[in-house]
């Protein structure tokens, strides 16, 4: 149990922490970005998606993909076609979450040392607040709603519910022998089971929010 899940949650960690190399996004060039933009070379927003397509796909997800491939099949998950492609496809979104907020802090500060540490802040209030450590169900009903902005805890719950579901232990003779599908439940990881399109779609809202905010930051800019 603590293989499984100890696996997947700092799978989630690297693909989280492993972006934070896209706070440069728009440190180095952004005195340059804003003198062409004044003189009309191109708008923002051709800026913005080239410099994210060339970033996104061979920056974060295509290494994203070759990681989780390998340590999908080294951990020993369950050798099942979906649940590999479902694995991958929720690192990627993991990956593109925490590049979108690297990409908008990127647009709102011009040194580094302030953008680094904002973005690592963030990213370990989000991963408090995954549900490994302690549940949403078990937190003060006051604080739940907390839990409900964390990008780690969609991505952490899809990932156990994707691994746990129809997964059978060998069983000690004469001991009590559990189901994957029971230790989703109260008493063992008690996670918040269900719902994998409302949490994927979580995932892809909180992506295009923080996109649409960095374009928006990135647009705002004015040369002094």
């Amino acid at each position: 149990l603590s293989d499984r899940t100890g696996c997947i949650f700092f799978c989630i960690i690297n693909f989280m922490f492993g972006n934070l190399g896209g706070i440069e996004m728009f440190l180095h060039e952004r005195l340059i970005f804003m003198h062409e933009k004044a003189s009309g070379y191109y708008h923002t927003s051709s800026y913005y998606v080239s410099k994210l397509l060339c970033d996104m796909i061979p920056v974060r997800v295509i290494p994203t993909v070759i990681f989780a491939t390998t340590v999908y099949f080294m951990a020993g998950l369950q050798r099942d076609a979906e649940k590999y492609f479902v694995f991958v496809g929720v690192s990627v979104l993991q990956a593109m979450v925490a590049c979108s907020v690297c990409f908008f802090f990127s647009a709102c500060f011009s040194v580094f040392a302030v953008a680094n540490l904002l973005v690592s802040m963030f990213y370990v209030m989000t991963m408090i607040f995954s549900g490994l450590l302690v549940s949403v169900n078990k937190w003060p009903d006051g604080t739940r709603w907390i839990g409900y902005l964390s990008f780690c805890k969609y991505s952490y719950e899809l990932l156990v519910e994707n691994e746990f579901v129809g997964l059978e232990f060998e069983c000690s003779p004469g001991g009590d022998c559990v189901t994957g599908e029971e230790l989703l439940g109260p008493g063992y990881l008690d996670i918040e089971r269900g719902e994998g399109w409302l949490k994927v779609m979580a995932l892809l809202i909180m992506t295009a929010f923080f996109l649409v905010l960095g374009y928006f930051q990135l647009n705002s800019l004015r040369r002094k």
